[in-house]
């Protein structure tokens, strides 16, 4: 219990010597350093700098119309671009040869309607079977429309 007693004594020691009446004399003032500047008005720049990340409220969907190989990007991740910008360019090998495989076959189905109409007039043939085959064949314009559409559409 000697301990405790200990300090109390050290405490009360060093508050009674913290409490004196003796003027220890003018207390030394420190210099301070005043710079005076004529006030005038003007604009002034205000520049923040912070260290973050930005994220997006809405995050923008970016998707082609049609499917494909890129073959040429026209802007990098985070490049600004205006809405109906060029982003991509896509291959449009197949869609071409497609073009082709139908203009191929509406000349095909052209001839063959051409045959069946001489073959009806010749009673060769019934006349149910030709018309079947003309109807066939204004599928085949129709097809080779939406196709052109599609490959006009490669570029994105």
């Amino acid at each position: 219990m000697r301990v405790p007693s200990v300090a109390i004594l050290l405490i009360a020691a060093s508050a009674l010597g913290a409490c004196s009446d003796r003027d220890e004399g003018p207390v030394a003032e420190r210099a301070l350093a005043v710079t005076a500047v004529e006030v005038r008005t003007g604009r002034v720049a205000v520049i923040e700098r912070t260290v973050g990340r930005i994220e997006s409220a809405v995050a923008p969907t970016v998707s082609a119309e049609v499917a494909g190989r890129i073959v040429e990007v026209r802007h990098d991740v985070g490049d600004a671009v205006e809405a109906g910008a060029l982003l991509v360019r896509i291959d449009d090998t197949n869609y071409r040869n497609a073009l082709t495989r139908l203009a191929a076959l509406e000349a095909q189905q052209r001839r063959t309607v051409e045959r069946y109409t001489q073959l009806v007039g010749s009673n060769s043939v019934s006349q149910a079977y030709s018309t079947t085959q003309r109807r066939s064949s204004r599928r085949l314009p129709r097809n080779a429309r939406m196709l052109n559409r599609r490959c006009a559409r490669r570029v994105l």
